[in-house]
């Protein structure tokens, strides 16, 4: 467990919480049972040992790269892989796997509407439920990100207008790093990259970081003063954690992984909007869960996770079983 804090005083009769919520693209595994079981302990702790009263948000991600991709790849069959002739020819291993954009649409998948609203919809109640048999008590209130789009773009206007990001004449919208001087990097210890030729011709330098990502085809986006398009990562959880607690926030949890550049950037972009100066007191990391001794992090990216339901609790994303995306 990682502990940042700083100098702030907590009024223990009200503690602000926001928590980094999930992805709602797949079932959770037990990396993600540790971190909100710890968290969970702690807000118990706080709370009828030390009387807090804790307003705890959680923020869900209904929309990302991942959601849209697995909703793509639900909807799209591989194509089969061709036989080999001649002497020496070696039996088919499994199947040939195209890039999404040439794969074709499954019939059957399609009329069951696969899409990643339906698909996030899926996954967010099938957490809810895997949080309930973990015994881990709900936030005070969840809230989606599609749910709240406009206040977002708000957001991003009033970053721009006290000139700390800029837009692209592509519709893409970036927090300007360099505005933030040598404030940047306070939560972590860390400065933003070396300068040179920019990784993306779109951006001033390479360091800055997306708040608004122009529509891509066949992508879900949402109209702005800048195009059409979606939120990016960073900027989804800063807008909806100031929605409820506005410029001052106690408690700020997540994994360890998120501490950078996640809540960096989320740090970056609530004090500039806010003209603060902090606007998180403390910040719970959970560290991984480590499989074959400490060799390896639990992740879905390594595909050596287990999840919740598999460990013997109820197993409820039904739909998403018969749609094979378990």
């Amino acid at each position: 467990m990682s502990f940042l804090a700083n100098k702030f005083h907590v009024d223990f009769t009200f503690v602000p919480r926001y928590s980094c919520g999930p992805t709602v693209y797949d079932h959770a595994h037990l990396g993600h049972a540790c971190s909100y079981v710890r968290f969970d302990i702690i807000r118990r702790i706080l709370t009828r040992i030390f009387g807090c009263n804790i307003i705890m948000v959680m923020g869900i991600t209904d929309v990302d790269d991942k959601i849209i991709k697995r909703a793509r790849s639900a909807m799209l069959r591989p194509v089969p892989c061709p036989r080999r002739r001649g002497d020496g020819a070696q039996p088919p291993r499994g199947s040939v796997v195209n890039p999404p954009d040439s794969l074709v649409c499954s019939p059957g998948l399609l009329q069951m509407n696969v899409s990643p609203t339906s698909l996030a919809s899926l996954y967010e109640e099938d957490f809810k439920q895997d949080m309930a048999a973990l015994k881990v008590l709900p936030p005070t209130v969840y809230l989606r990100v599609t749910e709240n789009i406009p206040q977002i773009i708000s957001f991003i206007e009033g970053i721009i207008a006290k000139g700390h990001a800029y837009s692209t004449a592509k519709g893409n919208v970036y927090f300007d790093l360099r505005s933030r001087g040598d404030k940047y990097g306070k939560l972590v210890g860390v400065a933003p990259g070396p300068v040179g030729e920019p990784v993306d011709s779109d951006k001033r330098h390479a360091s800055d970081f997306a708040l608004w990502k122009a529509a891509k085809p066949q992508e879900m986006f949402w109209a702005s003063p800048w195009g059409n398009g979606r939120p990016g990562w960073h900027i989804e959880c800063s807008t909806i954690s100031s929605l409820v607690f506005g410029s001052q926030l106690d408690i700020h949890s997540g994994g360890i992984d998120l501490a950078f550049p996640h809540h960096e950037n989320e740090i970056a972009q609530c004090e500039v909007f806010h003209q603060c100066e902090q606007w998180g007191n403390y910040f719970l990391h959970s560290g991984h869960l480590h499989v074959k001794g400490k060799e390896e992090k639990m992740s879905k990216s390594l595909k050596n996770y287990i999840t919740i339901k598999v460990m013997g609790f109820p197993s409820s994303c039904i739909a998403a079983s018969s749609l094979n995306l378990s």
